[in-house]
């Protein structure tokens, strides 16, 4: 709400033309109306336009397609959003932390349930709910990446509109790094409840149950 000077009272303006007429008839409309003109042919005699498309193709990778938007190639942009989660990744260190000793309990809680399990006919119910539940249990540890993927997605928009990087360089860079991430997640949880379960201590099989674990993690 406007105050208005004692003693003005009839000569402010009361609407909105009047408003804008009082504007346009002040030193300071024609004040800024000098600038913009001075700042409009500063821009018309050093073309700053073309000074900035110029420097955007010199800092542009040698590889990447002179008609693309984006100044890496998408072997750069995954490389680089690769270290970048890694890094965001171990910056949250009770969350990696939290995550190992939350699989190596649970890891022990899902080996005392099948403790020794028998090898012949009699485990053969038990033996599939053991391998069962680790598949489960693995599968749920990293579902919560779900929630942070969909949190994600207006940065990755916004990421996208400025063409830092392609979403598709994104995703990939996250299935790198999961792959080994994931990987180890799954050898601890095998080393755990393949020996408590009792299951037969040949390699070849230990190692298809480790793979079956990783894949469903993934």
């Amino acid at each position: 709400e406007r105050k208005v000077r004692p003693g003005f009272e009839d000569t402010v303006p009361k609407t909105s033309g009047e408003l804008e007429a009082a504007w346009k008839s002040s030193q300071n409309s024609a004040r800024t109306g000098a600038e913009q003109l001075a700042y409009d042919e500063e821009v018309r005699l050093t073309n700053p336009s073309e000074a900035f498309k110029e420097e955007v193709l010199l800092n542009k990778s040698k590889r990447a397609r002179p008609s693309s938007r984006y100044s890496a190639t998408i072997r750069e942009q995954v490389m680089a959003l690769t270290k970048r989660q890694w890094q965001i990744w171990m910056g949250n260190k009770f969350g990696v932390v939290s995550l190992f000793v939350t699989l190596i309990i649970q890891g022990f809680i899902y080996g005392s349930l099948f403790y020794g399990m028998e090898l012949n006919a009699t485990g053969v119910y038990l033996r599939g709910a053991a391998i069962f539940g680790a598949i489960l249990y693995i599968s749920f540890i990293f579902i919560s990446e779900l929630f942070e993927t969909f949190i994600g997605r207006q940065i990755l928009q916004r990421h996208k509109s400025y063409a830092m990087y392609h979403p598709s360089a994104f995703h990939l860079a996250q299935v790198f790094l999961d792959i080994p991430l994931v990987g180890l997640c799954a050898l601890l949880c095998s080393i755990i409840t393949y020996f408590m379960y009792g299951l037969d201590p040949v390699a070849s099989k230990f190692f298809i149950y480790f793979f079956v674990l990783w894949i469903f993690g993934m």
